[in-house]
């Protein structure tokens, strides 16, 4: 499992995860996208996770309809590479989607890894997900962990499946938070854990929090043509601070 490791001089962090933005795809909001990385380019506290289908890349055998693309392969990558430019020194790590990963399938490329290097951050990918620590704190230190990847186990037709999806990434990694993406239905719940120490031989109650992200679509296209509810546009924000010198982590949609 690829780790990342980051030290944020801020007091307290704002995470908004991005993804699902089907860049290419005529149903994309862009101009939604765009307010998107604008208010994390503007925020100097805030940082974002870029966890899939940044762009649409609709191939001729696809589900998704090449005919209904407003953007050919390259002006998608292109375009993404101009919004993200901005913000790159606010990226913490990037997953692939299933939308790019159709390319790599059928041509053996991996775009979202070209894109990482281009913006010389090819150190925060890995395709398949991620793990994330974020240390933070002036006044104090503190520690946040992620897991993070983009489909997970389940669907997400209804609203008990995707919770069970990003639910079951915890049978994988204990972290703070967990994030899933693909269902285009934003999500955020909490479930309290008891953390061993074997080393001190002790527990800890710990509170973990479960994140699945939105997208920047409008209703139609293959979605409405197999029944599936439209997208909701939000992104959840996680917040790192500390109170009573503690560590805390909340999220909100």
């Amino acid at each position: 499992m690829k780790v990342i490791k980051h030290v944020l001089e801020h007091e307290e962090i704002q995470i908004k995860a991005l993804s699902d933005l089907h860049i290419g795809s005529k149903y994309c909001d862009l101009k939604f996208v765009e307010e998107q990385i604008d208010e994390i380019r503007t925020t100097d506290n805030m940082y974002t996770f870029l966890n899939g289908d940044l762009v649409n890349m609709a191939l001729r055998d696809s589900v998704s309809d090449i005919y209904n693309e407003v953007m050919s392969p390259e002006e998608q990558m292109d375009l993404l590479y101009d919004l993200l430019l901005p913000i790159k020194h606010k990226i913490l790590g990037f997953t692939l989607g299933n939308h790019t990963a159709r390319v790599n399938k059928t041509v053996g490329i991996d775009l979202i890894k070209t894109l990482s290097r281009m913006l010389g951050l090819e150190h925060l990918y890995k395709a398949e997900g991620i793990c994330v620590f974020i240390k933070y704190g002036i006044t104090k230190k503190h520690t946040a962990s992620f897991y993070l990847t983009h489909k997970g186990t389940s669907g997400g037709r209804r609203a008990g499946g995707t919770a069970n999806g990003v639910e079951d990434l915890a049978g994988i990694t204990d972290v703070d938070v967990y994030i899933r993406s693909h269902v285009h239905r934003p999500l955020v719940f909490k479930q309290d854990f008891i953390r061993t120490n074997p080393g001190r031989m002790s527990v800890k109650q710990v509170t973990r929090i479960y994140v699945v992200t939105g997208a920047a679509m409008s209703y139609g296209g293959y979605g409405q043509m197999f029944s599936y509810a439209p997208g909701t546009k939000l992104f959840p924000n996680i917040l790192l601070t500390s109170i009573n010198n503690e560590k805390h982590i909340e999220a909100t949609i």
